[in-house]
């Protein structure tokens, strides 16, 4: 009876569809690559279906998926991103090393930023809509704002392959979009601080680029300063973040698409350049409705 019994609990009986799906809900790529090692019906569907099990799983478990790609292409395969029916178990692996150190720069903000959070300046309007209400930050990011670090965080460790060619990097740098490069350039402050990717060696030369970057953008916008959101004295100086937060981006905006006049301000009579901003999902939630709604 207990013979029978295992016989009909035996992957080799179970349809290809139900093993492709215990690929599917595994909760990492390493569990993945260890699961077809176990037995050798496990291993046949890994190389019969590989490409379709790694379609279905890829955007699970590597968020940002494009972004993590191009670090691999730069330490792997030169400088163009690999085709996904290319990518060999070794390459799985580096991408799953590489997710995993991106979500420990995110746990790190969760552990020590969020608690400390401060939230004030909600438009009227936007008080339901952000935070579902809620006065207070919910305890992780919320997913437009992981989508935000993650991005931020590979385009820091795709830069940090080219440190050696600093105007390689100051280029890149300089063509980051101005919303985009206001994410970059705070998450660059946090990554030297907690030492992403390698070391805050890595990030020296993008910490100046960027610095370079907000200058040009406007100087050339608004023949002024960038705003300052803090001052950097040292490298052991407390960083925090601004604007990466979905309350900040009706601030961000103005900041963006505005002279500013001061720190944190801006001209409210200045012209608009609202070609400058790049809308994105949840936008409709986060930005006030006008800008005098906004002000700070």
């Amino acid at each position: 009876m207990t013979t029978q019994h295992s016989s009909h609990l035996s992957l080799s009986t179970l349809p290809i569809e139900l093993l492709l799906r215990i690929y599917e809900v595994l909760p990492s790529f390493n569990e993945v690559l260890g699961l077809k090692a176990t037995c050798r019906v496990l291993c046949r569907v890994w190389i019969q279906y590989r490409k379709a099990i790694i379609k279905v799983i890829a955007i699970k478990h590597f968020e940002c998926y494009d972004y993590a790609r191009e670090v691999l292409a730069l330490k792997r395969h030169g400088s163009v991103p690999v085709d996904q029916e290319d990518l060999s178990d070794r390459d799985l692996m580096y991408l799953s090393r590489n997710a995993s150190r991106v979500k420990k720069f995110i746990r790190e903000i969760e552990q020590r930023l969020i608690p400390e959070l401060k939230i004030s300046g909600l438009p009227p309007g936007k008080r339901i809509t952000i935070y579902g209400g809620s006065d207070t930050h919910p305890p992780t990011l919320t997913d437009t704002e992981r989508t935000r670090v993650i991005r931020g965080c590979y385009q820091i460790w795709s830069l940090a392959h080219g440190r050696d060619n600093e105007g390689i990097v100051r280029a890149k740098v300089a063509s980051i979009r101005p919303r985009q490069l206001f994410y970059f350039a705070e998450l660059t402050e946090w990554a030297r601080v907690i030492d992403f990717p390698e070391d805050r060696w890595d990030t020296f030369i993008i910490f100046k680029a960027k610095n370079v970057a907000l200058k040009a953008l406007y100087r050339n916008m608004y023949g002024s300063l960038p705003p300052k959101f803090q001052e950097i004295n040292g490298y052991e100086d407390p960083v925090r973040l601004f604007m990466i937060w979905d309350h900040s981006q009706h601030h961000l905006r103005n900041i963006v698409c505005r002279r500013p006049l001061s720190n944190l301000c801006w001209d409210t009579r200045g012209e608009l350049h609202d070609h400058l901003w790049d809308y994105e999902l949840g936008d409709e939630n986060f930005l006030a409705k006008d800008w005098t709604e906004s002000a700070i």
